[in-house]
């Protein structure tokens, strides 16, 4: 039980490991994350699907050069490896001519620019439409999506759509679902790219000093008000 400190006698916050079947059955989504910047690395082969070992093969070109994979989707006669772009980039085309000689694939490409937007929430796998749903969201917003990677766990849909739709694919599924956002990126202002507001506010470019944290703390404050 997380209780506020500053009105003790409120209830707070309750974590469990567990949720009734019956509690709240319209609002399984519990919230919506994401990440910028993965490529896509795509082979196709026919009868890859009653090959033994194919994946493994291709994991190993990745392990080789400790790039870590984040996702694995995979259809018919084919597999694709999410990995971020930055890691893969320096390496891509000495990747690419290894998976092409061990596994001679019939087609391979890569794909980058792409942003990993996770849908997260409770029983998703028992409650039907819960996926088309969010596609239909997308869908009226113009989001094209890129990828699909859903697990048996019911925690989470993945879902890759292009670098300059993930702000817009995050609200509009979150408005789907009634859920409140928090677009810290646009309302703090912190751009790293501008060199004034770089300089101070978050000196190497990726983590805020102490003014970038008093911003995005009176931020967080007028944000959990407004609910």
């Amino acid at each position: 039980n997380i209780r506020n400190t500053n009105d003790p006698t409120h209830p707070g916050t309750m974590i469990k490991e567990r949720f009734d079947t019956d509690a709240d059955p319209e609002r399984f989504i519990t919230g919506i994350t994401g990440k910028k910047d993965f490529s896509i690395i795509s082979m196709s082969k026919r009868g890859m699907g009653g090959a033994v070992g194919v994946l493994r093969k291709m994991l190993s070109v990745l392990e080789r050069y400790n790039i870590s994979v984040d996702y694995v989707p995979n259809g018919i006669d084919n597999v694709s490896l999410v990995v971020p772009t930055e890691a893969v980039a320096p390496k891509l085309y000495t990747i690419l001519a290894e998976i092409q000689s061990e596994l001679q694939p019939d087609k391979l490409t890569v794909v980058d620019g792409i942003a990993m937007v996770a849908v997260v929430g409770r029983r998703m796998a028992s409650q039907p439409g819960s996926s088309g749903k969010i596609f239909t969201a997308l869908g009226q917003a113009g989001v094209n999506i890129r990828m699909i990677n859903q697990g048996p766990d019911e925690l989470n849909i993945i879902i890759g759509v292009d670098n300059r739709d993930f702000a817009e694919a995050i609200r509009r599924v979150a408005a789907f679902y009634s859920l409140p956002v928090l677009d810290l990126w646009s309302v703090s202002g912190m751009q790293p790219r501008v060199p004034v507001i770089k300089e101070k506010f978050m000196p190497d470019g990726l983590h805020p000093n102490d003014e970038g944290q008093k911003r995005i703390a009176e931020r967080l404050k007028y944000f959990l008000l407004s609910l």
